[in-house]
């Protein structure tokens, strides 16, 4: 029975095999006396000995895969890719950006090709069938426990590679999709929304987190505003090429416009609406966690960060009696059936339903 195991890796910017075997003394020694040059890692739990022909050879590895960390000039975490996946990888990644994809999509989307080029290893990509295909979401689904969520982005990767990129749509036409599930939004009652903003004692964090609520923003589109979108004259706030490549105007609340005056008088921002120490626009991780704070400190226990406040903008403007179309145009979705959520989450109609139980 093999009592040791063998892996090429990437360690402190260098290729390496990693060799593991039982904490024996004597195993240790031979190690030692064949691989002088070998060293201990503590995080990776192995010895390292470095990345050669003839070490790949000795311990029966892959010779045609290599580490890859630039894709396109961009920085990415080094990855072991067949040479000729590599180039696949490159004219995914440059397809991508002509479609005009946002980086979010593209980091997803490329993120999800990598995982498939890096299970399989020296076989070329070019060279997979439909039932491969197949096999492979099966096996994310069985093997690696992926989400019905996970599995569409994986489908929606991989689909768009063979039909951008090899120009080969039948590839994907018997591909089963995992049935979409429904779930319902996370909506703040306004009760639940005011002990939220007078509980955060930071006036710019404050002013973050109405800004979000009052224009029903994505936190993507809450980062990049800047001082010149906020239009005070006609009262609306201007959205640049959001999801969707789409630009859109929302409405400016006028307690907010108190708000940001109060707040910009403080703060003096220079580009950005919400700066950060730096100057630069704030991260997105940095609004999120302002927001966990919030909940945490006004005893809010509901899933969700800042989506909520945009789930909770929709469904107040819903049940307050807003058409739901302009509720559409407002939140920037191309589809009603997308607004049409909150029709199930507005508590307008349901609160005056009587259960059976008060009948007793």
């Amino acid at each position: 029975m093999k009592s040791w195991s063998a892996e090429l890796c990437f360690h402190r910017e260098n290729s390496w095999i990693a060799i593991r075997f039982n904490k024996d003394r004597v195993l240790i020694n031979r190690f030692r006396n064949k691989f002088p040059s070998g060293i201990w890692s503590q995080s990776l739990k192995a010895w390292l000995i470095p990345d050669s022909v003839e070490n790949r050879n000795l311990f029966s590895l892959q010779q045609k895969l290599f580490f890859y960390h630039l894709l396109n000039g961009t920085s990415i975490f080094p990855r072991l890719l067949l040479p000729l996946n590599f180039e696949e990888l490159q004219k995914y990644h440059r397809e991508l950006m002509l479609k005009s994809y946002s980086d979010s999509t593209i980091r997803s989307y490329v993120g999800e090709f990598i995982r498939l080029l890096e299970i399989l290893k020296a076989k070329p990509v070019r060279d997979l069938t439909q039932e491969q295909y197949k096999a492979y979401v099966f096996y994310l689904k069985k093997e690696w426990g992926a989400s019905d969520s996970q599995l569409h982005l994986t489908i929606n990767a991989l689909k768009f590679y063979v039909e951008k990129v090899l120009q080969q749509p039948e590839l994907f036409i018997h591909i089963p999709r995992p049935k979409k599930s429904v779930k319902l939004p996370v909506v703040l009652s306004k009760n639940e929304l005011k002990r939220l903003f007078l509980g955060v004692k930071n006036s710019k964090h404050r002013t973050i987190l109405m800004t979000m609520y009052s224009a029903g923003l994505r936190v993507s589109e809450l980062v990049v505003l800047k001082l010149s979108d906020i239009d005070s004259d006609r009262m609306l706030i201007h959205i640049h090429q959001s999801k969707g490549k789409k630009d859109r105007m929302v409405t400016l609340s006028r307690k907010l416009l108190d708000e940001l005056r109060l707040y910009i008088k403080k703060y003096n921002p220079v580009d950005y609406l919400f700066e950060g120490q730096s100057g630069k626009a704030y991260s997105v991780r940095s609004v999120q966690q302002i927001m966990k704070r919030a909940k945490d400190d006004a005893a809010i226990f509901k899933p969700g960060l800042t989506h909520a406040l945009r789930h909770s903008y929709a469904t107040h403007l819903l049940e307050s009696g807003t058409d739901i179309r302009f509720i559409q145009e407002l939140l920037g979705h191309n589809d009603i059936k997308t607004t049409q959520i909150y029709l199930h989450v507005s508590a307008d109609k349901k609160a005056s339903i009587k259960s059976p139980l008060d009948d007793f």
